[in-house]
């Protein structure tokens, strides 16, 4: 449509070195504040994260509980950094690294959720429909659909997410901004934020989660943790720097 061809016009090319570059360079320069406000839930995710890679996915009934509590220590981690580098150290409350609760967060949580769920269905549901009807007697040439339909739907599923990925930027800074939106401003850009905030830390936290229920001892899985975190802030930074880069100019 002409209104979609004027809009990516509009809208300021993804060079995503550069992108990467300008969130490396503005983590390193605010490092003090950001290790200020990242150190409880940090800490937090540390030890959840070696706890849960321990237990392991058979014991279930601890993993859901404790994927909630991450995911809550995740939000206030991510609000807080989206803060601090798209409005600076004035924007966080905490002096002390304790972060508060607020409907701030509360947005951010609930559209983390969502695309959780709709992660959920795009890698989930289409395998299970496609079992469904090998079971009854679809053609599978070669073995191809059943070796290559649940990783190809995994890469669709993160590409989707990394691309709606941008509103989360924009919940940390009290932006009105939707999936509508961030689907239609990441046009054309879909496939570098996917290797950059899609699949890097995505494999990365698999490994790490490998590494971990292989029974490492607690220290080594910790600091594969803190790794993994480390990541997580750059990632958190990268879809800072990108959602900074797309918004220039224009709301």
């Amino acid at each position: 449509m002409l209104a979609d061809d004027l809009r990516d016009q509009m809208t300021p090319s993804l060079d995503m070195p550069r992108v990467v570059s300008q969130a490396l360079q503005i983590v390193w320069r605010r490092r003090r504040d950001v290790a200020r406000v990242v150190m409880v839930p940090a800490i937090g995710q540390i030890f959840v994260g070696v706890v849960s890679g321990r237990l392991g996915i058979e014991h279930l009934r601890y993993q859901i509980p404790l994927g909630l509590v991450q995911m809550v220590l995740v939000t206030m981690l991510a609000v807080a950094v989206h803060r601090i580098l798209l409005l600076g150290q004035g924007s966080v409350s905490s002096s002390s690294g304790l972060l508060s609760w607020t409907p701030r967060e509360n947005r951010y949580l609930g559209r983390s959720l969502a695309l959780l769920a709709i992660a959920l269905i795009l890698s989930r549901l289409p395998v299970r429909v496609l079992e469904y009807g090998l079971e009854r007697g679809l053609p599978d040439p070669w073995g191809l659909l059943s070796a290559f339909s649940a990783p190809f739907f995994a890469v669709v599923s993160v590409y989707v997410l990394s691309r709606l990925n941008l509103v989360l930027p924009a919940m940390a800074i009290d932006e009105p901004h939707n999936f509508r939106w961030a689907w239609q401003r990441s046009r054309g850009r879909g496939w570098r934020l996917l290797v950059v905030v899609g699949l890097f830390p995505g494999v990365f936290l698999w490994w790490a989660r490998t590494f971990i229920e292989r029974g490492q001892p607690i220290l080594v899985n910790g600091l594969v943790y803190t790794a993994w975190l480390a990541v997580l802030v750059v990632t958190i930074a990268t879809l800072s720097s990108a959602y900074q880069t797309l918004t220039q100019g224009a709301k």
